[in-house]
């Protein structure tokens, strides 16, 4: 099966590591496993942080309309495939697409609240509302999702549960083929080696740093250290949060994928909020490092 993967928040190969650029690789790993030929579809990214209007859409349906809507194409797709859309990444392109090429529509990690049908990203409700209508099947990685899924789906529309995942055999390369690893047995490093890993920008990610800084306040008579992994426009706050600790913090910024996976294993435990998760990819890797994980039980954590 020929697949046609887009992601309209952030395309798999973009530069900036994340949870989204995880999972959109690991599905496309997924597909491949089982014998799928996928190939990125676009880079055109319809993400916006604040509501605003977008151009190009149209122009990159109609581009990819015109490559595969013709008679004998070394490669044509039999169906669409879209990672992450919501309301503030609506797919612009793959529902016109699909129905062009007379293909189905597919969706993982879809989100629909109808609390965003009034207010300033009501045009992008009524993207995805659309979009979610069209869809031949909809995979849905986080539970809670379900609900407003089934309020503007199709009925014919299969929804499909696919709990989040990862390719374990990258974790053991990174490890040195240590796994299967368990959660540590016997006494911690002295002092503890606590360690955290996310992006630094404002909303969400910063209240979670904060929040993890403020719970630290109550452990000062406690031996530990932390090492904070990840960088973004928010580095500065997240620096001022963790000031009052000293060289009891560490910044790391931001490390490749598999020295992020031993730093987790040279650590005893992984601290993180997890304030608006999803489900939090993050968490899923530090288990397989065997680390435990020390989070808040809120949303999709």
């Amino acid at each position: 099966m020929r697949v046609a993967f887009y992601a309209p928040m952030k395309p798999p190969d973009h530069a900036v590591p994340s949870g989204d650029r995880t999972v959109a690789r690991l599905l496309i790993k997924a597909l491949e496993g089982a014998g799928s030929d996928v190939q990125l579809a676009s880079r055109w990214r319809s993400y916006r942080r604040l509501p605003d209007a977008w151009d190009g859409a149209s122009a990159e349906a109609a581009r990819l309309i015109s490559r595969w809507n013709g008679d004998g194409l070394a490669w044509r797709p039999d169906v669409w495939f879209t990672y992450h859309l919501y309301y503030k990444a609506p797919d612009l392109i793959g529902p016109a697409v699909a129905r062009a090429l007379g293909i189905p529509y597919v969706v993982a990690e879809a989100s629909y609240a109808a609390k965003r049908n009034d207010g300033p990203w009501r045009e992008n409700q009524v993207e995805v509302r659309a979009a979610l209508s069209d869809a031949a099947a909809v995979l849905t990685l986080n539970q809670r999702d379900v609900e407003g899924i089934a309020q503007v789906v199709g009925p014919d529309t299969q929804l499909v549960d696919l709990p989040p995942f990862l390719d374990l055999s990258e974790i053991d390369a990174a490890l040195g083929g240590l796994l299967p690893m368990t959660t540590r047995e016997g006494p911690a490093h002295d002092p503890v080696r606590l360690v955290t890993a996310a992006m630094m920008r404002s909303g969400a990610k910063l209240e979670s740093y904060e929040r993890l800084a403020r719970s630290l306040d109550a452990l000062t008579d406690v031996a530990w250290t932390l090492d904070i992994i990840g960088d973004g426009d928010a580095r500065p706050a997240v620096e001022k949060a963790f000031a009052r600790f000293g060289d009891r913090v560490t910044m790391r910024g931001q490390l490749e994928r598999e020295a992020l996976i031993r730093a987790f294993a040279d650590a005893d435990v992984f601290v993180w909020p997890g304030i608006g998760e999803a489900f939090g990819m993050v968490y899923l890797e530090a288990q397989a490092a065997g680390l435990p994980v020390a989070a808040i039980d809120v949303d999709g954590v």
